[in-house]
């Protein structure tokens, strides 16, 4: 057998280079993990973030271990993380921690594929309906284009989807890929010039900052108040912010009620913070 003939063809999936495109926009924008769960028609969205070297790309036997272990990543983080899983039934098991995502407003984007249009609805196997089917908790669905919606359409929803998800209040984004056969890619393919280098879009919060003069009251208001309590519910405080909490109980003297989920009862390291409040207000004494 010659070299030549060893080598067997294979087709390259239509929407590869635009799926590179958009992975690469992801990782430029601050993504860095991402949970992948099995499948097939996945396969090309798999191949183009595992190529991605800035990404850390890892692998689960399930779509509900993939989905809540990127919830532990985002909210270790504090930054989006991805997943991914094949069309059908497979997208629904991802449903109990976006509902988490979204309830307890961590990052995470959820990327599914889909079969193409013309094979909903017509008995084709595992097709179900995924058009927005996590309903009010992604916070922001789109049906992505088809390869000819080009490169710029797909790296400007790259960006969108990071934004989208760590602004505030951070959520959920939803992805569906809709991808035609043929889905298996060759590990040969050039992708030179997909995305080329170029500068950096910049990307800023839509969450503006407090104004100096809701600042001022605010300040004005608790120095003129010689009792009071800051209450602090379900957050992701950083080390930062929990030292900002903590200087600002012992200027004014007000203790902090602190929930388990605020994260401030280990952070803060404060003796303002109260860590069993709800057993003490609950005592009648």
């Amino acid at each position: 057998m010659t070299a030549a003939a060893a080598v067997a063809p294979v087709e390259v999936s239509p929407e590869l280079p635009h799926l590179r495109a958009f992975v690469a926009e992801l990782a430029a924008h601050g993504l860095k993990h991402v949970a992948i769960a099995p499948g097939a028609r996945s396969t090309p969205l798999t191949v183009s973030l595992t190529r991605e070297a800035r990404l850390d790309c890892r692998s689960h036997v399930d779509e509900r271990s993939a989905a809540f272990f990127a919830l532990g990543a985002a909210r270790a983080t504090r930054n989006a993380a991805a997943i991914v899983c094949t069309s059908g039934t497979a997208a629904a098991n991802f449903y109990p921690a976006i509902v988490e995502a979204a309830q307890a407003g961590v990052p995470l984007i959820v990327l599914t594929a889909d079969r193409p249009p013309e094979l909903r609805d017509c008995e084709a196997g595992q097709a179900i309906d995924q058009i927005k089917m996590y309903g009010g908790y992604a916070k922001w669905f789109v049906e992505a284009g088809m390869a000819d919606a080009g490169l710029p359409y797909f790296r400007g929803l790259a960006r969108r989807a990071v934004r989208e998800s760590n602004d505030t209040p951070c959520g959920v984004v939803h992805i569906n890929f809709p991808f035609r056969e043929p889905l298996i890619v060759s590990a040969a393919h050039p992708f030179d010039g997909v995305h080329e280098p170029r500068a950096a879009v910049v990307v800023t919060s839509a969450a503006p900052p407090p104004a100096a003069g809701d600042v001022a009251r605010l300040a004005a208001a608790i120095a003129a108040t010689p009792r009071g309590l800051i209450l602090c519910g379900a957050a992701d405080h950083d080390d930062a912010e929990a030292a900002a909490i903590a200087l600002l109980a012992a200027h004014s003297g007000y203790p902090i009620l602190a929930d388990p989920t605020s994260q401030l009862r280990r952070r803060a390291h404060s003796p303002h913070v109260v860590a069993s409040y709800d057993a003490i207000v609950g005592d009648s004494a």
